[in-house]
């Protein structure tokens, strides 16, 4: 996981040191080419034909969302609790103002 996400381990691939925050579901409707700077964190389901969103992440309205099915809490592994603050410090850094 790239950016925020540097001190996570296995990059670029998640590996078995994230089978604690494992996702037991997955976000559809996202396209690699039209959403590539918003996912931070997806697979292929279904046979390799439909791209699916782990850790999502784009500007809505005056704000921003970020939608993740990481299993982050209750989980208590360091996996989790790093993964945690990673995506709290990227919620919290300062953004470029799109126009």
């Amino acid at each position: 996981l790239p950016g925020a996400f540097a001190q996570l381990p296995g990059r670029p691939l998640l590996d078995a040191a994230y089978e604690e925050v494992a996702p037991d579901h997955v976000l559809l409707g996202y396209d690699p080419v039209k959403h590539r700077d918003e996912v931070v964190a997806g697979m292929f389901v279904g046979w390799v034909h439909e791209p699916a969103a782990l850790l999502w992440s784009f500007d809505q309205g005056a704000g921003s969302l970020v939608l993740t099915t990481f299993r982050l809490a209750p989980e208590s592994g360091p996996v989790a609790a790093t993964m945690l603050q990673c995506l709290i410090d990227r919620i919290v850094e300062p953004r470029p103002v799109r126009r």
